[in-house]
């Protein structure tokens, strides 16, 4: 009976093990990521953000908007000093440099641009000062998934 016991528990213990390599290797299957970028202004404060919103997320307070998937928005900081943002969005590996734009100004920031990617397509994000209608500066790329 001792031996039953012992190749029942090592079965058990196996098949146990199994599972949770199979549900482990099935949660980590889904690898999007958002991403934010910032853009700074000639005296180094920061200007605004750039954000990239990889899956819909829907908000269950009604008087908030639903978040979007594959989306950007630009987000302006600083009121009255003249600059927006242009949130900047790049799908690596398509032929065009940028994809997606939205611009951000007032303080304030845009709506969501939205259009759907591919799932696990990899993307970067950057923000750049607008100053009079011109793109000016941009900040460094920051590397989202799909």
């Amino acid at each position: 009976m001792n031996k039953a016991m012992t190749r029942f528990g090592r079965g058990a213990l196996a098949a146990v093990a199994a599972g949770g390599l199979v549900l482990g290797l099935a949660g980590s299957a889904h690898a999007s990521s958002n991403a934010t970028a910032y853009v700074y202004g000639p005296n180094g404060a920061r200007l605004g953000a750039a954000y990239f919103q990889a899956d819909p997320y829907d908000v269950p307070d009604p008087s908030r908007p639903d978040y979007p998937g594959d989306a950007i928005r630009a987000c302006d900081q600083v009121s009255g000093d003249g600059y927006g943002v242009q949130a900047q969005l790049d799908v690596i590996g398509n032929d065009e440099p940028i994809d997606r734009r939205a611009n951000g100004t007032g303080a304030q920031c845009s709506g969501w641009v939205t259009g759907n990617l591919d799932e696990e397509k990899p993307v970067r994000v950057r923000a750049c000062q607008i100053l009079n209608g011109t793109v000016r500066e941009c900040g460094a790329w920051s590397n989202g998934v799909a």
